[in-house]
């Protein structure tokens, strides 16, 4: 296997892994749709990755950080 192929594995690894945390993450807004603010500061303060990103969504649709 040469540095390409490597290279290439190393890539395709890392697109799956951000699919995969976009399908999670579109998965919890729609069950965080129906918790309060200070639930989702939390998820954004200690969730994992598709926990922050969800959290981070909603809170911006809230109004949140749009100043």
């Amino acid at each position: 296997m040469g540095f390409w192929d490597s290279v290439g594995n190393a890539a395709k690894g890392a697109i799956d892994t951000i699919e995969r945390n976009n399908a999670d993450a579109e998965e919890l807004i729609g069950r965080y749709q129906r918790e309060d603010d200070d639930f989702l500061k939390e998820k954004l303060r200690s969730g994992n990755y598709a926990q922050k990103i969800a959290a981070t969504k909603l809170l911006k649709e809230r109004g949140y950080g749009s100043n």
